[in-house]
């Protein structure tokens, strides 16, 4: 599976948009299956699942989730032993840092690369790497050389002395409060308790809905530092009696020795762990605990000097501001996207004001679950937002993966915007309808027969912020949204999946990789202008529906040009072949009925084969 699942990703940017969606689902097939065995046998496979989430991260062109995922398979990897996989997983990091231009660390993957398959005893692929990569390799001599001569610290020593003044310590705080992504502070400022408290072990903790989560931890006995884990604080290995004292009572804990504080020595905890010394502080907001950094050192005792515990002091006050500014930004981002803000030329949120907008040609797509009102008639509020907030979390995704974003939530329905190509918003449709097959059996809805409509435009809108002064959010408006809207909802007309318009069919590059037919010139409710919309075959996840819809095109294609013609004896026995052959075709049985109807009341001669849309 590994290397098929190499191979495929190596072979993904040559590829169409219809061959990186079918290798895409290959890709999520294979990965499932060893994740499958990751839960038999994780010594085996664990490296694997993380190798795989890498390639896909890369390709998707997820650069620092990729990155780290190397790493840590890097770090698996060379722990078990597996000299071939360190060697071929630093090439493969090498690829990443080159495509992303990375040039600042390249040379030093290259080095390890290397030195991995020398250290493998792969002399034969040392020699055409050494050849593929000589100026690379070049630069590291290069670089060797300058550091023996002016001896530079090396960059991953230059941390702030165990000696840190007032000032240095100041200094490092800055450099948090600065930080305004949560991800990237807790990052930071697990790094500095790793590098300059002493500490072997060491987290920070929140409080959320007055629960402790460890949303940063590190260890000596792994390199890696974990953030944004959100690990609940009872399955965290930290000692939990300890702080929940300091939590409850609000207070500092300094343990010099464990073996001399009579209060905590009886601990099972320190026992296990073989704890020497530790050191616990709040961090305040308000006068309240909003947090707790931990320090544990499991070597020596009387480690966590005066100079020491003055670090941890100053970064759990400049915590006490960082932490909550970080939540707040990151809130309102999950409101207002950060690719709908890119589109407005704005790098923050803060940035954004009443009015700012920018008018912008785009894909518009909206979902809407069908029959959703019975459903959520037959069940709880609670049953129905958990619902959809399960179904969402397979939808939104899929979005994201495609480089779109979700403009807003309509109840059931969702409206996506894609600001590239047109097959990027098309292939979420087909991705979203095969992650929907098994998903109500999976998330355990088995009294629910799940069906979505979608409908797609493109065409100009105005993008922007609309509001008042206590009130402001992102939203765009434009008759292409109200296109889009009117299309989802006249699947309802035929039973159809997904619906496109003659603007959306003719920005799509490579259509003629996708099976479509046309529907009829549709005169949507509230438009007067007529409008040639598609249908889309590729949506449907079941083979035996896709493929009569297939088969059938060429006839319908031709029954539908008599119909336009007039001659609706002609189309009508087509039409009713088509029927016979696959009865749940409600498109060519409308057709149908309609040439009875034509054949015993001609239509008037300026008639244009107008469909009417019944349904809002």
């Amino acid at each position: 599976h590994l290397f098929v699942f190499m191979v495929e990703t190596s072979q993904y940017s040559k590829l169409s948009a219809v061959g990186k969606f079918k290798v895409r689902l290959s890709l999520r097939k294979m990965h499932k299956t060893v994740k499958d065995y990751v839960k038999w046998c994780p010594e085996n496979f664990e490296f694997g699942d993380l190798f795989m989430e890498a390639e896909y991260a890369r390709i998707l062109g997820q650069f620092e989730k990729s990155l780290d995922l190397y790493e840590e398979t890097i770090h698996l990897t060379t722990e078990l032993g597996f000299l071939d996989f360190v060697a071929l997983c630093y090439q493969r990091t090498l690829t990443l840092v080159l495509e992303n231009e990375k040039h600042e660390i390249a040379t030093m993957y290259a080095e390890k690369m290397v030195e991995a398959y020398e250290k493998w005893k792969a002399h034969g692929v040392v020699k055409v790497l050494e050849e593929k990569y000589a100026d690379l390799l070049d630069q590291v001599k290069s670089e060797t050389e300058d550091l023996e001569t002016d001896q530079v610290v090396p960059v991953e020593d230059r941390r702030i002395p165990q000696g840190l003044d007032s000032r240095s310590v100041m200094m490092a705080a800055d450099v948090i409060g600065k930080e305004i992504h949560l991800g990237k502070l807790i990052s930071n400022v697990m790094q500095l308790l790793a590098e300059n408290t002493g500490a072997t072990k060491s987290a920070l903790c929140l409080v959320q809905k007055n629960k402790l989560w460890v949303e940063g931890f590190f260890s000596s006995e792994r390199t890696e530092i974990e953030t944004l884990s959100h690990t609940p604080f009872e399955d965290a290995s930290i000692c939990q009696e300890v702080v929940q004292n300091s939590w409850r009572q609000e207070k500092e804990i300094l343990i010099m020795d464990v073996n001399k504080e009579f209060e905590f020595s009886l601990s099972e905890y320190f026992s296990e762990e073989k704890t020497k010394s530790m050191l616990v502080v709040p961090i305040f907001k308000n006068q309240e605990v909003i947090g707790i950094i931990y320090c544990e050192n499991n070597v020596s005792t009387n480690v966590f000097t005066e100079e020491r515990i003055q670090i941890v002091r100053a970064l759990a006050l400049q915590m006490s501001i960082s932490i909550e500014n970080s939540r707040l930004y990151t809130t309102f981002e999950r409101f207002v996207p950060k690719r709908f803000l890119n589109q407005l030329g704005m790098k923050h949120i803060f940035d954004i004001e009443q009015g700012d907008s920018i008018e912008k040609k785009m894909n518009v797509l909206f979902i809407d679950i069908r029959n959703f009102t019975g459903y959520s008639e037959t069940h709880t509020a609670e049953e129905t937002f958990k619902f959809i907030n399960d179904y969402l979390s397979r939808v939104g995704p899929i979005i994201h993966e495609n480089n779109g974003f979700i403009d807003k939530f309509i109840g059931d329905g969702v409206m996506a915007l894609f600001p590239g190509e047109s097959s990027e918003a098309l292939n979420a449709c087909i991705e979203i309808h095969a992650a929907l097959k098994n998903f109500t059996e999976e998330e355990g809805y088995n009294d629910w027969d799940l069906k979505v409509g979608m409908g797609l435009h493109y065409d100009s809108l105005m993008l922007g912020i609309v509001g008042e002064t206590q009130h402001v959010e992102g939203t765009v408006i434009g008759d292409a949204v109200n296109v889009a809207s009117r299309l989802d909802s006249f699947n309802k007309e035929f039973s159809t999946r997904c619906l496109m318009s003659d603007s959306f069919k003719r920005n799509l590059k490579n259509g003629d990789d996708y099976h479509l037919r046309r529907l009829g010139r549709v005169s949507l409710m509230g438009r007067k202008k007529l409008i040639d919309v598609w249908q889309v075959f590729d949506v449907y996840p079941d083979k035996e529906p896709r493929e009569l819809l297939i088969e059938t095109r060429p006839v319908y294609e031709k029954a539908y040009d008599l119909y336009i013609q007039k001659n609706f004896q002609e189309a009508k026995k087509i039409f009713q072949e088509i029927i016979e052959k696959n009865p749940n075709d409600l498109v060519a049985t409308y057709y149908y009925k309609t040439c009875e109807e034509f054949i015993e009341n001609p239509p008037p001669d300026d008639w244009n084969g107008r469909v009417e849309m019944r349904v809002k």
